[in-house]
């Protein structure tokens, strides 16, 4: 069965959770349809840069949701680190049964859409100098804990390398806070 072929290939010795109703967020995809809903309900877009919350002067009601940015826009910082993250894209081998869902371990991993590539991640750089990917350091962070999992992956093919900067507070929670009367965050 599809669940024997994965086990016979993941190593037991690190620890996992299974969740049965697990489901992964495609984010453009979920983050289209919110903005159709949005849109359906009358919602216009307009997009502009901001460089202080005296920009949004004009508003009624604000909320920030800038994630690990979120102080470049206020006076009384909020406890947030940005965080660089790098992902794998590597294609999938063709013997393999394609994952019915994510491996969230050391690493993580989970299929793509198509069922022909999975990604597989992550980096979690507090000190950068770019926000660039760096398929080489991505390289040597990742695979070292993704090999372990699924030992057939050694054979497949990096296709694309991926960052993005995400907010980390102490607690690794987050935090949604009322700045003034008018104002919110959520980070």
């Amino acid at each position: 069965t599809w669940m024997d072929s994965i086990h016979l290939d993941i190593d037991s010795n690190y620890p996992g959770l299974f969740i049965p109703g697990a489901i992964t967020v495609n984010c453009p995809l979920y983050l289209q349809g919110l903005w159709l809903a949005c849109q359906n309900k009358g919602a216009t877009f307009i997009q502009q840069e901001i460089d202080s919350l005296e920009a949004l002067n004009n508003y009624d009601k604000i909320i920030l949701a800038t994630g690990a940015f979120v102080n470049n826009l206020l006076q009384d910082k909020l406890p947030v680190t940005p965080l660089k993250g790098q992902i794998l894209e590597l294609s999938w081998p063709s013997h393999l049964p394609p994952l019915r869902s994510a491996v969230n371990s050391i690493a993580y991993v989970l299929m793509s859409h198509t069922n022909k590539h999975c990604i597989v991640g992550s980096t979690y750089e507090r000190s950068f100098t770019s926000l660039d990917p760096n398929v080489n350091f991505a390289k040597e962070n990742i695979l070292p804990k993704v090999y372990p999992l699924l030992p057939s992956l050694k054979q497949s093919t990096i296709l694309n390398c991926r960052a993005g900067v995400r907010a980390s507070t102490p607690n690794h929670l987050p935090i949604i806070k009322q700045l003034n009367s008018r104002c919110w965050a959520i980070t």
